[in-house]
């Protein structure tokens, strides 16, 4: 269940209700909560790491752009009988909260990079090692750069 409330971001839809923006598609989340928890404590017990699970609202505009109106960032719960951990960030009314929401829009883009590299590079490279031993073909010379490629962009990403 979101912390994200209609308090957090009626501010922010045009003078529209929240009803009324969902009502004409308007509201759009990029919700990568559930994808993320199950790793966030392995990830997070790793020196200098910390992540959150993220979503994201995004509000379609009069000029036909998304703008992003809240984010929650989420961790796991600390012990089985502890909630968890929830915070909703909404674009900066101040000098001070601008720091605050840079920092989870940074958070929401780790996140969309992880999944890219996780759909994208490692799914292709499945794909492609799969078909490879699927024929029966070993791995020459002319698929070396190839596996050279995904292995060091593996490695930058591990």
């Amino acid at each position: 269940e979101s912390a994200i409330t209609e308090e957090h971001i009626i501010g922010n839809l045009d003078g529209m209700s929240v009803q009324q923006a969902l009502e004409e598609n308007k509201l759009y989340m990029l919700d990568y909560h559930d994808i993320f928890m199950p790793f966030l404590d392995r990830i997070n017990s790793l020196d200098g790491r910390k992540a959150y699970g993220t979503r994201t609202l995004f509000f379609l505009t009069a000029g036909g752009t998304l703008k992003p109106i809240a984010i929650e960032l989420c961790l796991p719960p600390m012990t089985d009988d502890c909630k968890r951990a929830k915070r909703v960030f909404t674009p900066p009314a101040d000098a001070t909260s601008i720091w605050l929401w840079q920092l989870a829009k940074a958070h929401v883009c780790s996140n969309d990079a992880g999944v890219h590299q996780l759909i994208n590079h490692w799914a292709e490279d499945a794909r492609v090692h799969g078909a490879l031993h699927h024929r029966g073909a070993p791995a020459d010379e002319r698929h070396a750069p190839h596996l050279q490629a995904a292995q060091a962009a593996h490695a930058v990403h591990a």
